[in-house]
């Protein structure tokens, strides 16, 4: 089992629409933490309280050595200065992003506990792993997720206490009405349509391509190698369309749902300078569900999809506010000379 002290309550589970959470892994983009108050991050440990003086635990002395080979010392800030060089700049961004959240939620009189930041992983894991209901292979997913992106278990409990005061900060305001409730069932439960599709940079790409297809060539094959799209990975396949669906461009949206036989092949589609092809895979037809059986359902779905998304949204202002009035201010020479090269790059 992990040791982040987060996971106890196994018998909780969450089920949420299929919508991209990021807001663990967009914003683990996203989000020292100096002056942290009383608050703790996580069950196990808080950030030092304002004030504090000495020499934090794990930061090193001055001169102070990491290991001898030979009786050779290698000394900790050679050490400390190839990790900045290495994930230090994004790490740093966290940190950063952290105690902005920290201070706008201390403006407003605002603090979260333990079992909010535990509630707060619970639902991360949720949407970050949808499906997968053991907790034990839910934290063997995340363990290896944070590895990948070089996140250590410390700064995923400092995420976490970032996410939960940002939900605290947003969610009082957060309202789902009648009308979105009606939406969200006509997507769910209305007729919908599943189609994959091929991104072109041109109009005369996609037609070649579509004369290819009617020579036989495999549409998800030619999706794989020509699409610009992310879905080329999965042949182009996209999630269900239905009428609500407002994250699918209302051209392809129109397009699909107009589409009537599987095996159909749009003409060119238009969305911005790119060309879509679609080609009809299956029609969903709707089930047969009451609004009133599954209104309070629904209801905590959209709400929490609008908090996400709020939290995210919240956090962006919250550092591009900072960046442009300039209160972001790195002391460390090297971490100065990363934030500069990235600032000039083009």
């Amino acid at each position: 089992m992990m040791s982040f002290g987060i996971y106890k309550r196994a018998g909780k589970r969450w089920a949420f629409a299929a919508w991209a959470a990021l807001l663990v892994v967009a914003a683990l983009l996203a989000p020292g933490c100096n002056g942290m108050g009383g608050e703790q991050v996580s069950i196990e440990q808080s950030p030092p309280a304002p004030g504090e003086t000495g020499t934090p635990a794990g930061r090193p002395a001055p001169g102070e050595v990491m290991a001898t080979v030979n009786g050779q010392p290698i000394h900790m800030d050679e050490f400390v200065e190839a990790l900045i060089q290495a994930d230090g700049l994004q790490t740093a961004q966290q940190f950063v992003a952290l105690e902005l959240v920290r201070q706008e939620a201390a403006r407003a009189d605002i603090a979260v506990g333990p079992a909010e930041v535990e509630a707060e992983a619970d639902r991360a894991l949720a949407r970050l792993f949808e499906g997968v209901e053991e907790l034990d292979q839910r934290e063997r997913l995340l363990r290896q997720m944070l590895t990948r992106r070089h996140i250590t278990s410390e700064l995923w409990r400092r995420i976490m206490y970032r996410n939960a005061l940002l939900r605290k900060l947003i969610e009082r305001d957060v309202q789902v009405g009648e009308e979105e409730l009606r939406e969200e069932f006509g997507v769910r439960f209305g007729r919908q349509v599943e189609v994959r599709h091929i991104q072109t940079a041109s109009l005369t790409q996609a037609q070649q391509l579509i004369r290819e297809i009617a020579g036989g060539a495999d549409f998800a094959e030619l999706a794989a190698t020509h699409s610009l799209s992310p879905t080329a990975r999965d042949g182009g396949l996209l999630p269900p369309i239905g009428p609500g669906s407002e994250r699918v461009p209302a051209a392809i949206r129109l397009v699909a749902l107009a589409m009537s036989q599987p095996g159909e092949i749009s003409n060119p589609v238009q969305v911005g300078t790119t060309f879509h092809i679609l080609r009809l895979e299956r029609i969903i037809e709707p089930e047969a569900v009451r609004f009133g059986d599954v209104r309070d359902s629904l209801a905590q779905e959209v709400r929490e999809r609008k908090i996400a998304d709020g939290q995210q949204a919240l956090l962006a202002r919250l550092v591009q506010a900072a960046r442009r009035d300039r209160v972001i201010k790195y002391v460390h020479p090297t971490l100065r000379e990363l934030v500069a090269e990235r600032e000039n790059q083009p």
